[in-house]
């Protein structure tokens, strides 16, 4: 995966009054293109002292083995000599491994950055904090403007906007895709000890975000469990929507935020029968129903017990 890029790692915690030296790092983008160079010691990025003094539109991005790298909010085009700009798509076979990663995670930042420009609320161009990574509304106020309704995929669906009435549930939404709860960018690993790549917060936020968020998964298993024993009857075709459907309402919301692999060998074991229940069908009509209470209850618990672990006192690990 692109993100192991260990013993190497990425420190994304916000630094106020970051300024940029003159061997930071500096990502900027051309709409999907990259600014870099390919060369036999694979991708580059370009370093601030090749950029003329009176560009000042640097924003810090994060730390990768000790050096800072900042984003380029001006997509004006720079090709200095040896260096080009390049589809993003090269940042999943290039090398260095730490160097893609760096790349993937500035793009998705420079998304945030482009399209969190203007207040959903007032209309008025929003503003960097000091503080945190988060763009406000120097008007009103609004710390997390136009927040989007996700599909059943976890895709955002840009025309529909949650009202202010609905910002709490939504955010058991997001964390349920495993989505930054407060800007709603994609997290990449699958560990509640992480932070927003875009924003900076933590994944949880004290233990009554534990509490609801397992109130609001826990409020999914009367349908799912009845809906699993009717499609259970149904030959063939009922096994296979019923092990799709639990495991996006019951399992998922947990799962994400583990390995599995590496967690328990009965998850392991239910993982398999799972997949072999829905080839078998007259026993997947029996299995079903009672591997989904067994997987519902094994992943709570086990994300539970994670979570009795987790330091809510810090900020998380990056």
């Amino acid at each position: 995966m692109i993100h192991d890029i260990e013993p190497k790692h990425l420190y994304n915690e916000w630094k106020p009054n970051a300024v940029p030296k003159r061997s930071s790092a500096v990502v900027q983008f051309c709409g999907r293109n990259l600014l870099c160079r390919i060369d036999d010691n694979g991708l580059k990025l370009p370093s601030r002292a090749m950029f003329p003094d009176g560009d000042e539109r640097f924003t810090y991005l994060f730390e990768l083995d000790g050096r800072e790298y900042y984003l380029l909010r001006d997509e004006t085009p720079r090709e200095p000599d040896g260096w080009t700009y390049r589809d993003i798509n090269i940042f999943r076979t290039e090398q260095p491994k730490e160097i893609a990663f760096a790349a993937v995670s500035a793009w998705h930042l420079c998304c945030w950055y482009r399209d969190t420009r203007f207040c959903g609320r007032c209309g008025t161009p929003l503003e960097h904090d000091v503080n945190e990574r988060m763009m406000h509304c120097p008007k009103c106020g609004t710390p997390n403007p136009k927040p989007r309704a996700l599909n059943w995929i976890g895709y955002s669906r840009l025309r529909t906007v949650i009202p202010s009435t609905g910002w709490k549930r939504h955010e058991e939404v997001l964390r349920s895709y495993r989505r930054c709860f407060y800007c709603g960018q994609p997290l990449h690993e699958p560990t509640l000890e992480q932070n927003c790549p875009a924003c900076g917060k933590a994944v949880l936020q004290g233990e009554q975000s534990v509490d609801r968020y397992d109130d609001y998964i826990a409020r999914r298993r009367g349908w799912t469990f009845a809906a699993v024993v009717v499609l259970g009857i149904i030959p063939i075709l009922g096994p296979l929507l019923a092990s799709s459907l639990y495991k996006r309402t019951l399992v998922n919301p947990y799962s994400l935020y583990m390995t599995v692999f590496r967690e328990s060998f009965l998850m392991v074991v239910l993982y398999l029968c799972r997949h072999l229940f829905r080839l078998l069908p007259f026993i997947g009509t029996i299995g079903m129903p009672i591997l989904c209470v067994t997987e519902y209850h094994l992943y709570r618990r086990m994300f539970l017990w994670k979570t009795e672990k987790y330091d809510f006192g810090g900020k998380g690990k990056a």
